[in-house]
């Protein structure tokens, strides 16, 4: 990994309709991040949906190397056409900085929407995509823990 440090765990959710990355180090790199995007294609691929919805949760983080081209690196996944929306969880700063960024890369097309908590992110995925029975917030912690 780029810092090598950060720690982060992929799973599932609702079969293979939302990928869920969780970042749980409170300081990386966004080379890191770029990282991350290597571990999720190889996940994407083992989704038989049409599209896959991509949550990155970043809510833990408190300081970010930043870096353009690792930037855009970091949603390089983003790219492909399964990809259904991204949603990044993170505090308020932290998204409008990314969404800033990613606006002055060739990914400014993508479609991340920033929440800050999970609960939110998931709502909206509801919202856009009506395919997607959602449970109940209870339901998505112990899912995703």
């Amino acid at each position: 990994m780029g810092a090598g440090k950060m720690k982060h765990k992929i799973t599932w959710y609702m079969g293979r309709r939302i990928l869920y990355a969780q970042v749980m180090s409170e300081t990386i790199a966004l080379s890191d991040i770029a990282d991350l995007n290597d571990q999720l294609l190889p996940f994407i691929d083992q989704s038989d949906s049409s599209a896959v919805h991509i949550v990155i949760d970043v809510s833990a983080v408190q300081q970010v190397q930043p870096s353009l081209l690792a930037l855009g690196k970091a949603f390089a996944y983003a790219r492909d056409r399964r990809i259904g929306h991204s949603v990044l969880i993170s505090s308020d700063g932290l998204g409008r900085l990314v969404k800033a960024l990613l606006n002055k890369t060739v990914l400014g097309g993508v479609r991340l929407e920033h929440f800050t908590s999970l609960e939110e992110g998931i709502f909206y995925l509801q919202d856009v995509d009506s395919s997607l029975l959602m449970p109940s917030e209870a339901q998505v912690y112990s899912q995703l823990a």
